[in-house]
C-alpha cells in the first residue's frame, strides 16, 4: 500500500490506489454523544459522518463541513466530512430515540479537496432505496453510497457494492452504509437497497478523491 502524503503518492498521479476503508463506528439516541474512532485511523485520514433522523436535523459536528443533507421527509438525513487531526472520539448531537449516527474512515484521500462529487439527494417511500448518479472526476475513486430508512426493517445494500455499516436508532429508522472503487472517471450508476419493510427514504452517494 502506498502511504498517503508520501513523494510515491503524489507520484502516481492518475494511477494513485483509491481511498483505503479503514473502519466504522456507531451511535444512536438522543442528546450529546460520541463516536469512538475505528483503530487504525491516523492524523490525515477521512472521516465521513451521517445521521438519520424523524426529527429536525441537529447541526453538523464541530470542524466537519457539511456535504449534503435532506429533510424532506421522514427519513431527514445529513451528510458531513472531516479531516483526522488525530481524535480519538467525535461528539455530536442525537436527535430523538429514533436518530442513528455512523462514522466511516478512509485513508489515502486527496487532503486539500477529498470530495469529488455529491449526487442530489434521491427520496422516496418503497421497500427499495437508490442514490442518485455523479461524474467523478478522476480515475481510483471511492464512491460511498449512503441509504437511510424511516423504520428499522433489516437493509440489504446493492451487491455491486461492499456493506461497510448497517445500524438502527433506538426505536426507529435504519441507516446503510456501503462503497466501491470507480476504476475510471465518468458518470456512474445509482446503487439500490433493499429493506423488508416499505418505508420514506432518502439516499446519497459521495465520490472521494485519491491524493
Amino acid at each position: 500500500m502506498i502511504t498517503p502524503g508520501s513523494a510515491n503518492a503524489l507520484l502516481l498521479g492518475d494511477d494513485a490506489e483509491p481511498p483505503l476503508f479503514i473502519g466504522s463506528a456507531f451511535n444512536n439516541g438522543t442528546g450529546t454523544l460520541a463516536l469512538t474512532v475505528p483503530a487504525g485511523a491516523q492524523a490525515g485520514d477521512l472521516f465521513l459522518v451521517a445521521l438519520l433522523t424523524g426529527n429536525t436535523l441537529p447541526v453538523i459536528p464541530s470542524g466537519f463541513t457539511s456535504v449534503a443533507s435532506v429533510s424532506s421527509n421522514a427519513a431527514r438525513m445529513y451528510v458531513a466530512t472531516k479531516i483526522s487531526a488525530g481524535e480519538t472520539s467525535i461528539t455530536y448531537e442525537g436527535s430523538g430515540s429514533g436518530s442513528v449516527a455512523i462514522l466511516l474512515v478512509y485513508q489515502g484521500v486527496n487532503q486539500a479537496s477529498p470530495v469529488d462529487a455529491v449526487s442530489a439527494a434521491t427520496t422516496g417511500s418503497s421497500t427499495t432505496a437508490t442514490t442518485g448518479t455523479v461524474s467523478t472526476a478522476g480515475p481510483n475513486e471511492r464512491l460511498v453510497h449512503i441509504w437511510g430508512m424511516a423504520n428499522t426493517s433489516v437493509g440489504t445494500a446493492d451487491a455491486a457494492t461492499t456493506l461497510r455499516s448497517s445500524q438502527t436508532g433506538q426505536t426507529d429508522n435504519r441507516l446503510v452504509m456501503a462503497d466501491e472503487i470507480r476504476l475510471s472517471a465518468g458518470a456512474t450508476s445509482g446503487r439500490t437497497a433493499t429493506f423488508v419493510s416499505s418505508g420514506q427514504w432518502s439516499a446519497f452517494a459521495v465520490a472521494l478523491k485519491n491524493p
